[in-house]
């Protein structure tokens, strides 16, 4: 199995949610983040139910984000079931504290608020996909006028998400790049990678793209 991929359901599970809440694509991400942090550094998703350990990663990172509109614990939690089970009814948050049903939920976010759970690596990646974005503008503006680039990189971006050890274990640069390049694969294949790197991310080898940009097509997509 790839490494970390057992909780690749949750990860996509966190996608649909952010989707649905109207999120920003940082909240969505830090969540994930979050999630994967939890599974390397406690016993968290080992011990507690794994959708309630992601729904407080979600509450979390809508509050680390400003992204609160739509992310209040009782729509989390209804969105959630939802998502899960359909047929489901709405719930109410005092309801099922009183229950019982949300120390497990309770407890993630007290962890997540402790110091040292600040760091999550996804708006790093995003503050560069703007910035590459706006050389990509310069280089090939016809792309903005026919395709909504900022939204389609985002995509790939968010989706890239989805193996999250990959996104710890490397640079915001090489991750904003990256869903950019494998973007173009599919909306402009004329543009050569050499070209690309040269007028977008000259600091990152065009060998080393190429590989990466296999690894999306496998790993994140699997294709």
């Amino acid at each position: 199995m790839i490494k970390n991929q057992a909780y690749r359901e949750i990860y996509g599970h966190l996608i649909e949610l952010g989707i649905r809440l109207q999120c920003k694509s940082e909240t969505i991400c830090t969540a994930i983040i979050y999630f994967y942090r939890l599974s390397e550094k406690t016993d968290c998703t080992k011990i507690y139910d794994k959708f309630n350990v992601a729904r407080a990663c979600f509450c979390a990172a809508s509050t680390r984000e400003g992204d609160t509109q739509y992310t209040g614990a009782e729509d989390v939690l209804n969105v959630s079931n939802k998502i899960l089970s359909p047929e489901s009814h709405p719930v109410l948050i005092v309801d099922e504290r009183a229950a019982g049903r949300m120390k497990e939920f309770d407890e993630v976010r007290r962890i997540l608020n402790k110091p040292g759970w600040q760091f999550t690596g996804a708006p790093k990646a995003h503050q560069h996909l703007a910035r590459y974005l706006s050389l990509l503008r310069d280089y090939q503006p016809r792309l903005f006028e026919q395709y909504e680039m900022e939204k389609l990189c985002t995509i790939v971006l968010q989706d890239m998400y989805i193996c999250p050890y990959f996104i710890w274990s490397s640079t915001g640069e090489i991750v904003a790049a990256l869903a950019i390049h494998f973007a173009l694969k599919f909306v402009a294949p004329e543009i050569k990678t050499d070209d690309y790197v040269r007028n977008v991310c000259p600091q990152i080898s065009r060998s080393h793209m190429k590989k990466l940009r296999r690894f999306v097509w496998d790993k994140v997509y699997m294709l």
